[in-house]
């Protein structure tokens, strides 16, 4: 609504500037953010520092998304070819990065802020600045442009067709479709992760990665099919003849909501995880328990995460191409 919306391109590119360069600040310092925050245990600072952290690289990652998503709207059009064409080159990628599993979201993702996780996470071939800056920077924008916009391309892609075949004549009876469709398909993901995991534990190589990518499709189906639904009820439900007030009270409800929660690592798209990377059927299990995450991933990031101080990087970078 303000960012020249009479011209598209200075629109985008504004966006895609604020999209790449914010995220990619926060990964290239995410050591120093954890040595300097955490384990200096300086808990007044950390506790403001870490709201604008989150506020910031929330509103980063909607400008990572918007810029692209608009454009191929623009260029594109609603089409079948359109959104097949989209989702075609956006899974295929991910697949052949093995980075599918990153196109997975709430309602089957939840991220808590705990102070132990939340400035690290990993990235394609977690390249530390402290030992190799140029290759960290090379790492970093790999992850946000190309993992990133892939993610997107898919996204756009399913919304596009949900759009052109989901009751296209009535958007809010579509909208609550969506609704529907998405949750039963979560609900669905939930239950095939024991299966699935059993399968993944006695399969190997390729065969494994593909078992993990069947659960990963229905989990982010689940997701995409569901945020279609909420994207489109909004508007319609809150403030709908002032669209200003209702994005407002929107933005404010829901990143309140998620910080009052300590879940606002949620709304947040960081850092790069490869299909199958955990040993046997772990990756199977989806990380959307809310009770239960903050625990879970105390533990995980204390034997897992190393600050670059003591970080060997090229073992890193060998585990994680052994995995790619």
């Amino acid at each position: 609504m303000f960012l020249f919306p009479d011209n598209i391109y200075v629109s985008a590119g504004i966006s895609c500037v604020i999209g790449v360069f914010v995220p990619f600040i926060f990964t290239v310092s995410r050591d120093c953010f954890h040595k300097q925050l955490v384990l200096k245990r300086r808990r007044g600072l950390y506790r403001v520092f870490s709201r604008f952290y989150n506020l910031i690289f929330a509103c980063a990652s909607v400008c990572h998304w918007r810029s692209l998503w608009i454009l191929l709207d623009y260029w594109l059009g609603f089409s079948y070819s359109s959104a097949f064409g989209c989702i075609s080159f956006g899974l295929i990628g991910l697949t052949s990065l093995k980075c599918l599993r990153n196109s997975v979201f709430s309602p089957l993702y939840v991220a808590r802020d705990f102070k132990e996780g939340i400035f690290v996470f990993h990235t394609m071939f977690d390249i530390h600045a402290r030992n190799d800056l140029k290759v960290c920077f090379c790492d970093a924008i790999f992850g946000i442009v190309i993992v990133g916009y892939l993610i997107v391309f898919l996204w756009r892609g399913t919304f596009c067709l949900l759009d052109v075949a989901l009751l296209p004549e009535n958007l809010e009876v579509s909208a609550r479709f969506s609704v529907v469709i998405g949750y039963s398909i979560s609900v669905s993901a939930i239950f095939l992760q024991w299966p699935i995991s059993s399968l993944a534990e006695i399969s190997k190589g390729g065969r494994r990665i593909m078992v993990l990518n069947c659960l990963t499709l229905f989990a982010y189906a689940g997701s995409v099919i569901t945020w279609r639904g909420f994207w489109n009820i909004y508007p319609s439900a809150i403030l709908p003849d002032d669209p200003l007030k209702s994005n407002l009270v929107m933005a404010i409800t829901g990143f309140g909501s998620l910080s009052f929660l300590d879940a606002a690592q949620s709304a947040i798209t960081k850092g790069v995880y490869t299909d199958g990377m955990e040993p046997g059927g772990e990756p199977a299990f989806l990380a959307y328990q809310y009770l239960d995450f903050q625990e879970h991933n105390k533990k995980e990031d204390k034997s897992n995460y190393k600050p670059c101080s003591s970080i060997d990087d090229d073992e890193v970078l060998i585990e994680r191409l052994s995995v790619v």
